[in-house]
């Protein structure tokens, strides 16, 4: 059901059919949103391969539309690169699985309020001990903490953090972010709080994600510990012709 109702909001998002996802393939979908921004996405669903596209670039990637296998990451982005596009980034989803079972709380995790002043002054001493790279990947934002917010607090301090946040264009989905400070790394902590948000996320209805970039090896194994598995993997591109355009 989980994976279901992940792939039903998916469809939603790109305007295709959820069964395009049972099918191998591979398909070019022109995104009204992204007209004139030169922005293209790779994915993979399943055995689907689906190109995301601003419209404008619809007949250059035509070659790739209603092929009966997949294209694989390596075959498009070695043509995109050729074409002078600017590979922007690997990621991966990954969807909470049916078989997860809540962890037992460690007494240090606490579930906290981000509209709170305090816990904003909490959170921010965290962000302070972490690299700009520690915080882009977890994306939390202090002046809008998620609404649902777990911290291992330990001796006063927030050593770990995990947030969920709903999403503007697929609402049943909750992205979970995670921040753990440098010198607590490896004791557990980061795995914890997320599976404590993952139970308030599910609590309150919503699909679970975990998205990372493929390079992010230890995120990987965290979301995996916890329960997640992978459901999607993207190249994001940004084509030369609209370099420099809104």
């Amino acid at each position: 059901m989980t994976f279901d109702r992940y792939r039903s909001g998916l469809a939603a998002h790109f305007g295709v059919s959820v069964g395009l996802f049972g099918m191998s393939g591979s398909i070019v979908v022109p995104a009204p949103s992204r007209q004139g921004s030169g922005r293209v996405s790779h994915h993979h669903i399943g055995r689907q391969s689906l190109i995301w596209a601003d419209p404008d670039l619809e007949a250059t990637l035509a070659d790739w539309n209603r092929r009966q296998t997949a294209v694989a990451f390596d075959e498009f982005r070695a043509v995109a690169l050729a074409a002078h596009a600017e590979l922007l980034g690997h990621g991966l989803e990954h969807v909470l699985s049916t078989t997860y079972r809540s962890a037992t709380r460690a007494p240090d995790v606490t579930a906290l309020d981000g509209r709170s002043a305090e816990v904003i002054r909490t959170v921010q001493s965290l962000f302070d001990e972490c690299s700009a790279e520690d915080l882009g990947e977890a994306e939390f934002e202090i002046d809008a903490l998620d609404p649902y917010l777990v911290g291992w607090i330990e001796g006063g301090d927030l050593l770990a953090l995990a947030g969920g946040r709903p999403e503007t264009f697929r609402p049943n989905c909750c992205d979970i972010g995670v921040l753990v400070h440098p010198e607590a790394r490896l004791g557990g902590r980061g795995r914890a709080v997320v599976s404590a948000v993952a139970d308030l996320v599910l609590e309150a209805g919503h699909v679970a994600l975990y998205r990372c970039g493929a390079s992010n090896v230890g995120s990987q194994r965290l979301c995996r510990a916890v329960g997640f598995e992978l459901a999607m993997e993207l190249d994001a591109f940004q084509w030369p012709a609209a370099v420099g355009e809104s």
